[in-house]
């Protein structure tokens, strides 16, 4: 099991990848609605445009971690 600490670090450091260049998977992180299952593709624009593509960051990544984490 991953020590608690070590994944409040790494999540922090992918939230503020959001806004530097410095990424370490993606070239920028995806906001392409066709790269998103449907249920999650309908709210990325507007998720995006009211709350700004660090929040969007942080949903889509905790829901990801989630869904391997259990």
């Amino acid at each position: 099991m991953v020590p608690e600490n070590i994944l409040h670090e790494t999540i922090g450091k992918l939230l503020v990848s959001a806004s530097q260049t410095n990424n370490r998977v993606f070239t920028s992180f995806p906001v392409d609605t066709a790269l998103y299952k449907q249920n999650y593709s309908s709210m990325v624009n507007s998720t995006i445009k009211k709350y700004g593509l660090v929040e969007w960051k942080a949903i889509a990544m905790t829901n990801e971690i989630h869904g391997h984490t259990g």
